[in-house]
């Protein structure tokens, strides 16, 4: 990153006139950004800029200009174009604009670049605690949502949504695997608690407000889970033949994600949905299948093996799959073994 004006393609002064015409229109005492950051030649990014505002409270206003140019397309193949912004609550007495998030956002907008595929409404962002752990922050990641402000905007690339990033805490990025990441975010707002998605540093989870909890946890229960894919590190899946020729199955997954992955079965698998889990190395689709007891298994797929799991089955699993190292065999399925280590 460089503190000189480089050179600002047609894509970024169309973006900028967008944001800035809002606070034109809406604050123009701060119609200016407060401070601008550019990027070097051949970044994501090519300048970032902090806009100062008071509304709904005082914070400082983030918007990312440059991600949009580039050509991402999501799981339909369809191109799609984003720029980042996140709303950062003003801490009293601090009159510069903190220079941590622009650092966030040029990693994002890296990985994003790496990945070739874009973030979207919803997408959470769960590697980023140490930045949070390094403010004394409750804060473990990032949830995106569309900027309420600046929205969509039309450039030569196509249509440009401004993704606002929120930050969340643990357990809150906990609630939306197991029920659904925006159905949680519309809660906490119909609630009073997140202004304009509002990120800051110092509050305590929106899970300590019990009206909240217990709206999440209705809702959980009614509507399932809404995540249909997760990476699981270490995870493997094999397949082992007897001395009597008897086939033995062995699942291993990590005891930190083990919880996680009882919440997952159980809003998905029990609600008659798939769920995907990928360790890198190998996949595995889960479905709910209409035998009354065991599983089957499909090695067919060109991607990794499906299994259909019994309702008797699933539930076995969900009971199994607790943040406790261990080994069990299963009593509804002859033969399969779950290790969690």
């Amino acid at each position: 990153m460089n503190t000189k004006r480089n050179e600002e393609s047609t894509s970024v002064g169309r973006l900028k006139h967008h944001v800035e015409a809002f606070y034109k229109e809406h604050q123009p005492n701060h119609c200016e950004p407060a401070k601008a950051y550019y990027f070097n030649p051949g970044d994501p990014l090519e300048m970032m800029a902090a806009y100062e505002s008071h509304e709904p409270m005082p914070h400082w206003h983030y918007v990312s200009y440059g991600l949009s140019k580039h050509n991402l397309t999501n799981e339909k193949e369809s191109t799609i174009h984003f720029e980042l912004t996140i709303r950062l609550k003003k801490v009293p007495g601090v009159t510069e604009p903190p220079n941590w998030v622009p650092a966030v956002f040029h990693s994002i907008a890296e990985y994003v670049l790496v990945l070739g595929r874009p973030l979207k409404h919803g997408t959470w962002i769960s590697d980023i605690d140490a930045t949070f752990d390094a403010l004394d922050s409750n804060l473990v990641g990032l949830v995106c949502n569309e900027d309420p402000d600046l929205g969509r905007v039309q450039t030569e690339h196509g249509v440009t949504t401004f993704l606002q990033l929120t930050g969340i805490t643990a357990d809150e990025m906990e609630a939306m695997q197991a029920y659904d990441t925006l159905a949680v975010l519309d809660i906490a707002r119909e609630m009073n608690l997140l202004q304009k998605g509002m990120t800051d540093l110092d509050r305590a989870s929106f899970l300590q407000n019990e009206a909240f909890t217990s709206a999440v946890a209705l809702g959980t229960e009614r509507d399932g889970s809404s995540t249909g894919y997760l990476f699981v590190e270490n995870m493997s899946f094999t397949l082992k033949k007897s001395f009597f020729g008897r086939m033995k199955y062995y699942l291993r997954i990590p005891v930190n994600q083990a919880a996680q992955l009882g919440r997952l079965f159980k809003g998905r698998l029990t609600k008659n949905r798939n769920l995907a889990l990928d360790s890198g190395q190998r996949k595995l689709m889960f479905l709910p299948s209409q035998k009354e007891e065991g599983f089957e298994i499909d090695d067919r797929q060109l991607e990794g093996e499906v299994l259909m799991l019994s309702n008797e089955t699933i539930l076995e699993l969900v009971a199994i799959f607790q943040p406790k190292a261990g080994t069990y065999k299963l009593i509804t399925v002859q033969g399969m073994t779950v290790e969690i280590v």
